[in-house]
């Protein structure tokens, strides 16, 4: 449950962030695809750094 509304919020922001900053629907995917891209990497990095302690 906890990932579903992490998954949620995440996707909520950048579609915020993009739909405030794209001019077209091109930059809009590409900000979307990006934003996904960098919140999964410090879900990982974050869950990588736990393990290790």
């Amino acid at each position: 449950m906890n990932a579903l509304i992490k998954t949620v919020v995440y996707t909520f922001i950048i579609l915020c962030v993009a739909d405030t900053f794209a001019r077209n629907h091109v930059e809009m995917q590409t900000i979307f695809y990006f934003g996904m891209l960098i919140a999964v990497t410090y879900e990982f990095l974050k869950l990588k750094t736990l393990e290790e302690k």
